[in-house]
């Protein structure tokens, strides 16, 4: 049937004709639903394929513990604990600094201190008075001393107890290089109204490092 044919049918027939029409032509209507909530749409195109799924929230409780994860910290805490431990070996090799007391006896004090060396390294034959070090407490005296070392212990103590009087202590080391007439020993002496362990290792630490910078090895 043509769109002519059509049209006169409708007008011959009236309301009958469109009616059937209608129910022989076209196919029925779905029942209308409910609209779709606003945004449902989008929603949907969100989820089809190829499409980036939605944004995930992550609540507070969800959340890592950062405080107790942090790598940073431990770090920081390990290296802290590390540098207490290898603080604490150097001392025992090297000793700790020790203060200048208070009240000390002028003897002791770095003027007179190397006053008194002096007069010692005069008092022993072919003695040479070569450093005193009073960088820290107590001050060591360098003396250069010929020939045989084994009678300087005697000889220094005695002149220790005349100058800085019998009930001074002192600490001594000495290094020997050359042989025969060319043997000389450098005498480390340290005086001090007290002494204790702690004050004996720091100056024994003291007088090694000494030596390696003032005692060249004359055997070389």
């Amino acid at each position: 049937m043509t769109i002519r044919q059509i049209i006169a049918a409708l007008l011959a027939g009236g309301v009958c004709a469109l009616l059937w029409l209608r129910d022989s032509t076209a196919p029925e209507a779905p029942p209308a639903e409910d609209p779709a909530p606003a945004g449902a749409a989008k929603a949907n195109a969100r989820q089809g394929e190829g499409s980036i799924p939605p944004r995930k929230t992550m609540t507070r409780d969800a959340a890592p513990d950062v405080a107790d994860s942090s790598p940073g910290e431990r770090s920081v805490e390990e290296l802290r604990l590390e540098a207490e431990l290898l603080k604490g070996q150097l001392e025992n090799i090297t000793g700790k600094p020790i203060a200048w007391p208070a009240g000390l006896h002028p003897s002791y004090a770095p003027g007179a201190y190397a006053a008194n060396a002096a007069i010692l390294a005069q008092e022993i034959p072919g003695g040479q008075l070569k450093q005193v070090d009073c960088n820290e407490y107590p001050c060591i005296a360098y003396v250069d001393v010929p020939g045989d070392p084994s009678a300087l212990p005697e000889q220094i103590f005695g002149q220790v107890a005349a100058l800085w009087g019998p009930d001074a202590s002192a600490s001594m080391s000495g290094k020997t290089t050359g042989q025969g007439d060319s043997m000389v020993t450098t005498m480390a002496f340290a005086v001090s109204p007290t002494s204790d362990e702690e004050l004996r290792a720091r100056v024994d630490w003291r007088t090694k490092e000494a030596f390696a910078e003032l005692v060249p090895d004359r055997d070389g």
